[in-house]
């Protein structure tokens, strides 16, 4: 067969990317700078020259004289960055910061001053030294901020360089650019407002000032959204100046298909945009200062359309996590949602809006922000909200139907509004079935003031509203004024509710006798509170905690309901009957001018360790702390009796064990002889000023549980088995001390470890132990030792036996097997060899031994041996022995087909096979390999035979044939006769048979004769003659008889042509036979005669 190849190639490309450097590349870094001015009482000093926009720089200052206030002028383009500068002061807040005016003023004399560089240019931060209102000493540093430093590489083909008018109205009309790079500050090049300017729809949009100024003057380049054509766009790292009241770029058309990202931005001018069908996303510091005018960069001063415009027109307005967001107004609110559109205060943002002016568009005329849908201030996050001093425009406005502000968990909205409300211009204002909700930790604060003569409610919501103020949030509003108004004023079916606040802080400092702090329209309002202090001013003018009309502490459970401005009924308990029915007599918020409900502290408690170790005082004696002077009460086990101390609440009928010393230490000992057990949980609770805590702890078990029981063990065992300490950890230990395995014994103290994969089987006659550790960690003694017992056989392969035929066999069983292995170990000290069956070695071929190997354990295996038994005739190899004889045909028997002469072979060649070593009859799988020209034609071959490897080589005798004596029966005898006076015919007692063979080729006639060597004579030569005959017997039954001589007589003639054998029988009863014929006196008495005859076997007729 040709061997078939097959080639595997494999192709390994190697592809090279270049980058196309099509500018230098620029270092990073700068050398220390020292830009202090002459004066040497302040000193300021920076790493860093030059400061890529949005990076910051570290400012040292250091002020050597010892007396005036140290202040800071932060110029426009520098940001004071409070949290990275308390970092860099090792935590300490070392500066005020009066944002409107950009100046810090520092308390002390050395420190470090972070800003962040929002864009190009060179800012100077100046020191001044001032005693009283007088300058004394100043100092100055520039910093110069530069656009972020790139390696350029070959522009995209959807990039697009921009540097003034005309590449940039280019790039907005290409509808394949999709990334604008300003590379320098310019100035567009417009005709008044330019209203209507539509720009071709890109899915997206990156605007990057790279920190450059662009003076957008009257361009409002417009986007129109669709949901065939949706657009977000992004517009970062820049300055703009603009001057159309519907901002630099507008999205426009389909809500819900746009987005507008600001990262980084600063601008100047009209509003920033009126994207209504728009989201709008902060991040990054964006600050947005609506002017009447600025100055361009050509220097000449550009009057802003339209004052009355907010910040932002759009539907949802997100500020991303981090971000921090500020912006002012002209005549107007800041933020005007629209379609119940959403404000969303990510983590750690910061809102600062302030709003002048009492103008506006929409409802921005009545708030800061003016929204139909929900407010969620999220962790970390700061809303500020502020009005200038002329401005009487509320905060919030969110009038849409079950509208919410959220303000989650370490969130803060502040709203503070400086003058006088006008109607419908609340600080909060709601729709029906709103909600405030103020998580825990978190705070909300309304500061209304200069209110003077204004009627209007500070908060205002809807029917159906709920105040929810969580655990330790604050909830603090104020108020002051001359008219009549409601601090909070809620609809019917209204539920203020609380509980454990840290400040809900209601203050209306309002001179007039008909204001009121809450109103609840209807009579289904429902004020809710439970774990306050509670304090209450009939008078105005009230700060702090201090000089309160009415204390009522603790208080819970309290349940004030309302109809209008009036408590009808004021439900709650305390701890004394004279606290509870004083708050439920005289809380009437009508009455009041100021409530106010403070944080009591929370209950902590902690027990020391306790055990079951009868000798330790732990062991019966309670011990722990809690808040000085509070109540204690213990559970957890029979042993504990009840307690006999009098509740502090007149509501609390428990019996307690013990209370807290003015530490808040307790100790309470159980009665004698009583003492706790292991695994017993003992809960203390405490209670003080209607708070409680609990706490637990585990009774510790140190006491070692009893020595484990270890069950017997066999070598073949998969698990480890036992009983000890209920659930207590068991260690299997060997002989060596050193763990073995482990597990864990279950509720019943029934233990079951599984023996390491590693580890099996065990050897027999190793000796193990066990120990139990509880769950406190005490640990037993041993158990008892137990010894692997044996019970796995050795194992052993046998070793083939070739024996001669008749061959004595080994004796020596150890000889008869290989690879002998016990567990117990190999040597004869441990293993027994026996021969338990000798092979049958008198018969050529497949036999078997057997032998007995057996350990100290009685543990045995009986190995079987292969043993082949061969003679001259086999041939072996080492996968067959191959058995054959010579053999002699004659040519009349030759086969007339191949396979007839094939079966002939194997048959009288009497071929055998077996395989080796497994002694399978493989006879079927021999093979004649050479005939070696085999034939009738007469002579001798040599037959070559094969199966599995191993070959013989037979002879075969082909003979032409012969017709002769097969047999001839030797000695016939007459037996004993007596003497007779007459003739006498005797039959032989024996038979007579003469067996001829006719193998010739060609058959014919053939005749037997007979003939006497020796009349019959005794032994002393007395012959008698004619004594044999020959009686023939034709088919007629007539019989002949012929004397026996000395010539040959015929006895038998074959004329039927048929070869093989033919018995002639010469019995008396046949065709032919040999009797004894005596005649009277021919013989003597007493004497015996023999005759010799002598056959002749003649071919032919």
């Amino acid at each position: 067969m040709r061997e078939r190849r097959h080639i595997l190639r494999t192709l390994i490309a190697f592809l090279v990317v270049g980058l196309v450097i099509l500018g230098p590349m620029q270092g990073w870094g700068a050398n220390l700078l020292n830009q202090s001015q002459e004066n040497m009482d302040i000193m300021m000093t920076t790493d860093l020259a030059e400061v890529e926009i949005n990076q910051s720089v570290v400012i040292l200052f250091e002020d050597k004289s010892e007396d005036g206030t140290l202040t800071f002028a932060i110029p426009d383009g520098l940001v004071f960055d409070e949290a990275k500068t308390v970092e860099a002061n090792q935590g300490v807040n070392i500066f005020t910061f009066d944002e409107k005016e950009r100046v810090l003023k520092g308390t002390q004399r050395t420190g470090k001053i972070v800003l962040r560089v929002s864009r190009v240019g060179d800012f100077q931060v100046t020191a001044n030294k001032l005693v009283g209102s007088q300058v004394v000493a100043t100092s100055g540093l520039v910093v110069t901020g530069i656009a972020k430093k790139v390696a350029r590489v070959a522009r995209a083909v959807n990039t697009a360089d921009v540097y003034d008018d005309a590449t940039l109205r280019a790039a907005l009309n290409n509808k394949d650019i999709t990334v604008i790079n300003v590379t320098k500050d310019f100035q567009v090049t417009a005709n008044a407002n330019e209203l209507s300017q539509y720009f071709p729809t890109k899915s997206s949009l990156l605007f990057n000032g790279n920190g450059h100024t662009v003076d957008f003057q009257g361009l409002s380049a417009w986007f129109t959204i669709s949901a065939a054509t949706p657009m977000n766009m992004t517009i970062k790292d820049v300055n703009i100046l603009g001057r159309n009241y519907y901002g630099p770029v507008r999205l426009t058309g389909t809500r819900g298909y746009g987005k507008i990202r600001y990262e980084n931005v600063t601008y100047t001018g009209a509003q920033i945009t009126a994207s209504y069908e728009a989201d709008i996303d902060i991040a990054g510091r964006v600050e947005c200062r609506m002017v009447t005018s600025y100055v361009s960069l050509a220097g000449a001063t550009v009057t802003t359309q339209a004052s009355n415009q907010a910040n932002f027109e759009a539907t949802n307005m997100n500020f991303l996590e981090g971000s921090h967001y500020i912006g002012n107004t002209v005549n107007a609110g800041a933020f005007l949602l629209y379609s119940g559109g959403n404000v969303d205060v990510g983590k750690n943002a910061i809102i600062d809006l302030t709003s002048f002016g009492n103008g506006g568009e929409g409802d921005t005329t009545y708030a800061t922000v003016a929204t139909q849908g929900n407010i969620s201030i999220h962790d970390g996050a700061k809303f500020n909200i502020n009005t200038d001093a002329g401005s009487r425009r509320g905060g919030i406005r969110a009038s849409g139907a079950s509208s919410q502000i959220l303000v989650e968990s370490g969130g803060e909205l502040n709203i503070n509004t400086k003058g006088a409300l006008d109607a419908y211009r609340h600080a909060i204002y709601l729709g029906n079935g709103a909600g405030i909700t103020v998580q825990n930790n978190a705070k909300l604060n309304v500061r209304a003031e200069n209110t003077a003569g204004s009627t209007t409610n500070i908060i205002d919501t809807g029917s159906s509203s709920k105040f929810l103020i969580g655990k330790k949030a604050t909830f603090n509003v104020y108020s002051d004024g001359t008219a009549s108004k409601q601090l909070i004023s809620i609809g019917s079916s209204a539920l203020f509710q609380f509980a454990d606040a840290a400040s809900v802080d209601l203050n209306l400092n309002n001179t007039n006798a008909n204001s009121r702090l809450i109103y609840m329209a209807g009579s289904a309002g429902k004020l809710v509170v439970d774990v306050q202090r509670v304090l209450a001013w009939n008078a105005i003018g009230s700060t702090g905690n201090k000089d309160a009309t009415y204390e009522w502490n603790p208080m819970y459970g309290m349940n004030i309901s309302y109809t209008g401005s009036n408590v009808t009924a004021a439900a709650g308990n305390s701890l004394t009957t004279p606290v509870q029915d004083s708050f439920r007599t005289n809380f009437r918020t009508q009455n009041f001018k100021r409530v106010l409900f403070e944080y009591i502290p929370d209950v902590a408690v902690t027990l020391d360790i306790l055990t079951d170790a009868h000798l330790q005082a732990n062991s019966h004696v309670i011990t722990g702390t809690t808040n000085p002077g509070a109540w204690v009460i213990f559970s957890g086990s029979t042993v504990i009796p009840a307690g006999t101390i009098a509740a502090q609440s007149v509501n609390d009928a428990t019996l307690y064990h013990v209370k807290a010393d003015g530490t808040g230490n307790f100790s309470y000992a159980l009665p004698v002889n009583k003492y706790f057990t292991a695994g017993e949980t003992i809960t203390a609770k405490s209670y003080l000023n209607g708070k409680s805590a609990t706490a637990t702890t585990v009774v510790k078990d140190l006491t070692a549980p009893n020595a484990p029981v270890l069950n017997g063990m066999k070598d073949r065992d998969v698990v480890i088995s036992g009983t000890a300490e209920a659930n207590a950890t068991v260690r299997v230990f060997g002989a060596d001390d050193t763990v073995f395995a482990s597990g864990q014994a279950n509720a019943a103290g029934v233990y079951s470890i599984a023996v390491p994969a590693g580890k099996q089987p065990l050897v027999p006659y190793s000796v193990y132990y066990t120990k139990a550790t509880d769950a406190a960690g005490n640990s037993s003694t041993k158990s008892n030792v137990v010894t692997v017992a044996d019970t796995t056989p050795p194992t052993a392969n046998p070793i083939m036996q070739t024996v001669d035929l008749n061959a004595a066999f080994t004796t020596n069983a150890k000889s008869l097997v290989r690879d002998v292995h016990d567990n117990g170990g190999d040597g004869d000290d441990n293993l027994t060899y026996t021969l338990t069956k000798k092979p049958n070695v008198s018969v050529v071929g497949y036999t078997t031994a057997e032998v007995r190997i057996q350990d100290r354990a009685g543990n045995a295996l009986f190995v079987s041996i292969p043993v082949f038994v061969k003679d001259g005739f086999t041939v072996t190899n080492d996968k067959a022995m191959l058995q054959a004889y010579g053999f002699t045909v004659f040519g009349k028997d030759f086969p007339t087909t191949l396979a007839a002469v094939d079966q002939m072979i194997f048959t009288e060649a009497k071929v055998k096979a077996w395989g080796v070593p497994s002694g399978q009859d493989v006879t079927s799988q021999v093979q004649i390999v050479d005939r070696g020209g085999l034939s009738k034609t007469p002579g001798s071959y040599l037959v070559k035979l094969s199966v599995l490897g191993v070959e013989k080589t037979v002879v075969v005798t082909v003979k032409a044939g012969t017709l002769a004596f097969k047999d001839v029966t030797q000695d016939v005898s007459f037996g004993t006769a007596t003497i007779s006076s007459k003739s006498k015919i005797i039959a032989p007692e024996t038979d007579l048979k003469v067996t001829i063979e006719d193998t010739r080729a060609v058959i014919s006639d053939w005749k037997l004769s007979v003939k006497l060597t020796q009349n019959l004579q005794t032994a002393d030569g007395e012959e008698v003659a004619n004594a044999l005959i020959v009686r023939q017997k034709n088919g007629l039954g007539v019989t002949s008889d012929m004397p026996l001589g000395g010539s040959a007589t015929p006895v038998y003639e074959d004329k039927t042509g048929v070869d093989g054998v033919k018995v002639v029988d010469m019995a008396p009863n046949q065709s032919q036979s040999i009797l004894l014929n005596i005649e009277p006196g021919t013989v003597k008495a007493n004497k015996e005669y023999t005759a010799q005859m002598e056959w002749t076997l003649e071919n032919g007729p």
